[in-house]
């Protein structure tokens, strides 16, 4: 995509993952333009360039809390982090690493706008305006909140309809004009001669709700992932500034603020949605209740060991489960300290200002389980890319109770970080960069398929049926010499232009791999394709000359 960006097309989603959105690609497009190439190298380099954004800004914001303890422990674990997310720091798949990175950014804007929201409670908050406009304003409010809701329910449940009698109303016929109407309305509001808010707007307070709520845009366009970042964010706001947040006068400015600058943040995702029925959020969302428990429990039997590197094997060495079992503890110990700390603070003083990152933590913590659990994120436990967010997070944690130990026992501190280390150590020595990619059917993909690239050209092969991840992996290294698709065909289709071309090209071929490769031999028996060739580079098997496709 990237590429096609670089050649003046331009991307909301990526291809047929309209619930992802492009900002990796044109990081990627940007990439290449400065380095003047687009090798595969480049692609490792964007998820890479935001892992180190991500470490930095961590840094910066426990710094900004004084807790430079902590940022330094902090370091020291990323430096050798489990090697879950040291894999995905290298792998542009759909700005995983950046939703990380906006959801720090969120915490920190969160607790400014919290910190800020003091300066307000000293003054009368009041909006006003001249009597004689009084109604004209509600009236444009009213209509304001309309078009807003419209464009919602357009975004989030694919439009409105609407049959009364004979009459049908359809929002997606009249979306461009409530659209601009929108706009219209807002701009009335900031470009009145007689501003009907008086100058506190300007309030530091509200220039942080602003950057926030413009976060909360780009990051939901990007991955609708940041959903774990954002409830804990709004829950803490919510009752941190409770005297604030249920004053009609302030919801009012909040709702402005905060709508206008997270529409403008995911502008890109609004405008897609327009002028398509496409829905953000669907009942998909939402896992089937009767999977909700076997989802928690996989998240902490399956997933969350995954994740951070524990009982990775059945046969362990006594070493190895000692060291599993001694991380296993303290990851439980310092999300324990966390909740103590916090649930202590909220039973003590939880009205006054000095909201930190300490409460962030827990709530995102201790809410992740049950989130995942109910969503269809949960049905991804057993390749537990979603749990990124909470791997690193619980990283924050780790450091607070390290930090801890560290002005009781300076030792055992140094010793925690020693075997944390050390059971990253213990992953990666057996890595390789083949264990970089993705398993498929049971067997690894071969780190270069330049063999393939050179059989290919040889047999003036430029369309190929393949697994789905080599598939778009071959487009790309060929620089769409050869064009694949995605065999067998189905949901993981996400070209369909690729797609058209591999099924009206003659000089087509079928990659399977080794392990399922009688199968389809089989298969072909069944079609009555009895005349084809086939060439092996393991663990692959390339059958080209076919008589008919399957």
């Amino acid at each position: 995509m990237a590429r096609h960006i670089l050649n003046g097309e331009n991307f909301v989603y990526y291809w047929g993952q309209n619930y992802m959105g492009s900002l990796e690609a044109y990081t990627a497009a940007f990439f290449f333009k400065i380095l003047n190439t687009s090798d595969s190298f480049v692609l490792k380099m964007v998820p890479l360039f935001y892992c180190v954004l991500l470490i930095i800004f961590s840094y910066y914001y426990l710094c900004s809390e004084n807790r430079k303890l902590e940022a330094l422990f902090f370091l020291a674990l990323m430096s050798f982090p489990p090697l879950f997310f040291l894999v995905w720091s290298l792998k542009a798949r759909g700005g995983y690493i950046e939703t990380i990175l906006f959801g720090i950014l969120i915490f920190y804007f969160a607790t400014k706008t919290i910190q800020s929201s003091k300066n307000l409670y000293n003054s009368k908050i009041n909006i006003k305006f001249s009597v004689n406009n009084n109604c004209l304003f509600y009236l444009l409010l009213v209509l304001q909140l309309i078009s807003a809701l419209i464009i919602f329910c357009q975004v989030v449940y694919g439009g409105v309809y609407i049959n009364f009698y004979s009459a049908k109303f359809s929002s997606s016929s009249f979306i461009k004009p409530i659209f601009f109407f929108f706009l219209l309305l807002s701009a009335q509001f900031f470009l009145r001669k007689e501003p009907f808010v008086k100058s506190y707007v300007v309030n530091v307070h509200w220039i942080y709700v602003s950057l926030l709520a413009f976060l909360c845009g780009l990051a939901w366009w990007t991955n609708q992932l940041v959903i774990f970042f954002l409830f804990p964010a709004l829950i803490i706001i919510s009752l941190s500034i409770h005297k604030l947040f249920f004053s009609p006068n302030y919801q009012i400015l909040f709702i402005i603020f905060f709508g206008l600058f997270s529409f403008l943040g995911g502008l890109p995702m609004w405008y897609y949605s327009f002028f398509t029925d496409h829905a953000s959020i669907t009942s998909e969302a939402i896992a089937p209740s009767e999977l909700w428990i076997s989802q928690f429990t996989n998240f902490f039997s399956i997933g969350l060991p995954r994740l951070i590197g524990i009982f990775s094997e059945k046969n362990q060495d006594i070493f190895t489960l000692i060291l599993d079992y001694s991380v296993a503890v303290i990851y439980l110990a310092s999300f324990s300290y966390v909740s103590f700390r916090v649930v202590k603070k909220i039973i003590s003083k939880f009205n006054n200002f000095n909201v930190s990152i300490n409460e962030f933590i827990f709530i995102f913590l201790f809410f992740y389980p049950f989130l995942f659990s109910v969503t269809s994120f949960g049905g991804f436990v057993t390749e537990p890319r979603y749990l990124l967010p909470f791997i690193f997070v619980f990283q924050l944690a780790i450091c607070f109770f390290i930090a801890r130990i560290y002005k009781i026992i300076p030792f055992l501190s140094f010793f925690i970080i020693f075997i944390l280390i050390g059971s990253s150590f213990s992953q990666y020595k057996e890595i390789d960069f083949q264990a970089m990619q993705p398993w498929v059917k049971s067997r690894k993909v071969p780190l270069s398929l330049n063999e393939f690239y050179e059989f290919a050209e040889d047999k003036n092969i430029n369309a190929v049926y393949s697994d789905y991840w080599i598939a778009y992996r071959i487009t790309f290294e060929s620089s769409e010499n050869i064009i694949s698709t995605v065999y067998p065909k189905g949901s993981t289709d996400r070209n369909p232009d690729y797609t058209m071309f591999v099924d009206s090209n003659d000089n087509f071929a079928y990659i399977i791999m080794n392990s399922v490769s009688k199968g389809f031999e089989l298969q072909m028996h069944n079609n009555n394709i009895h005349e084809y060739d086939k060439f092996e580079i393991w663990p692959m098997v390339i059958y080209f000359n076919l008589s008919k496709r399957i």
